[in-house]
């Protein structure tokens, strides 16, 4: 309520939207100069009405905010559609048959939707890969690698995770090739290819490309790097931390490295800067007993060879930090958010590492 009467061209927008024939009658209202983020009088943002078609890339194109569902948080007005809510916490949610609650990342968006998004900047991240890991697959650009048939035997043969034996460890078998395609769960996957889920099967968990605390990285030419994360919680058989990079070139063509534990420890919930010619991953949360108080995991990894260094610092770090945010300025990276270990500590100190010299410093 309080977003007042709609003029005309809002209405229309609105009334256009609501109709059988919005995708055809849409791009006339934009060009008259509708606002394609316009809110009725209950403060609905169009984009709700636009459904996860041609209508919402039409929004997007001419201006849409894409984030506008995050922005506004809960309606508790208006028609439910196609969309759900996880985003709130469960003791606050309303029912969605009662409510209207209503948010972008649970909407059935066509795949060119999606590749629009993320297009223009979108964090593919913010489709939920749980409630449809089809839509993280397509905003990452996955879906794209040829599927291959999956038999029983390529499962038990590569159906698990290993270290690498090299720095780094060209590895791709068919299985995790699909895995990476699909974003398939580990359940989901053996349930799929053996029938059943064989919890007395020998090595658990089963490798799965689903995961939390992953840092995806774009490179200039188009490349994306997805880093390590791990694979559901630590009371699941499937639960693992990973320590491997996929590169993924847009059209279909996937590479893999894996590498020894002792070159790259498992690693999850850190944070990637690109500088030229390697990426810099600093924290981790790790396996509870390989966490360092007092130190921060710093490691580099080079583009020309996808080889993995860990980095000395020295100084005034962080500690054993993950969940943080990273931004490059200048010759800077500065850390400030996220948790430290051990206690799950809020992290409330601004940190910077000094890129020439590898020195931390707080402030």
């Amino acid at each position: 309520t309080g977003f007042g009467v709609m003029d005309d061209l809002t209405r229309a927008l609105f009334d256009c939207l609501a109709s059988d024939t919005a995708e055809a009658d849409l791009p006339a209202l934009l060009k008259a100069g509708a606002d394609p983020n316009a809110r009725d009088e209950d403060g609905k943002p169009a984009m709700f009405e636009a459904g996860g078609g041609k209508a919402l890339r039409l929004l997007i194109e001419h201006g849409g905010n894409m984030n506008a569902i995050w922005d506004m948080g809960p309606l508790v007005t208006g028609r439910l559609t196609k969309w759900a809510s996880r985003l709130l916490p469960k003791d606050m949610r309303p029912d969605p048959d009662e409510h209207g609650i209503l948010t972008l990342a649970d909407c059935m968006l066509e795949p060119e939707t999606i590749r629009l998004m993320v297009s223009k900047g979108f964090d593919p991240f913010k489709f939920d890969s749980y409630s449809d890991p089809n839509e993280r697959a397509i905003a990452l650009g996955a879906d794209l690698i040829p599927e291959t048939t999956i038999t029983p035997e390529a499962f038990n043969r590569h159906g698990t995770a290993r270290a690498g034996t090299a720095n780094p460890e060209v590895y791709l078998p068919d299985f995790w090739r699909e895995q990476i395609r699909t974003f398939r769960s580990g359940y989901a996957a053996e349930a799929e290819i053996m029938g059943k889920r064989d919890y007395n099967r020998p090595g658990v968990p089963v490798w799965s490309f689903d995961r939390f605390g992953q840092s995806a990285t774009w490179l200039p030419d188009g490349r994306l790097v997805l880093i390590a994360g791990e694979h559901e919680d630590s009371y699941d058989a499937d639960f693992c931390i990973y320590a491997d990079v996929t590169v993924l070139d847009g059209k279909g063509g996937v590479e893999h490295y894996i590498y020894p534990a002792d070159v790259f420890p498992p690693t999850d919930f850190h944070s990637a800067t690109l500088l030229g010619d390697h990426i810099l991953l600093i924290g981790s949360l790790g396996y509870p007993d390989k966490r360092v108080e007092g130190v921060t995991q710093v490691l580099r990894l080079d583009l020309a060879d996808f080889r993995i260094t860990p980095v000395d610092t020295t100084g005034d770090n962080p500690g054993w930090i993950n969940r943080h945010d990273a931004e490059l300025d200048g010759d800077q990276i500065v850390v400030t958010g996220g948790k430290t270990e051990p206690g799950y500590r809020d992290n409330t100190e601004t940190f910077t590492l000094e890129l020439t010299t590898m020195i931390w410093s707080r402030s």
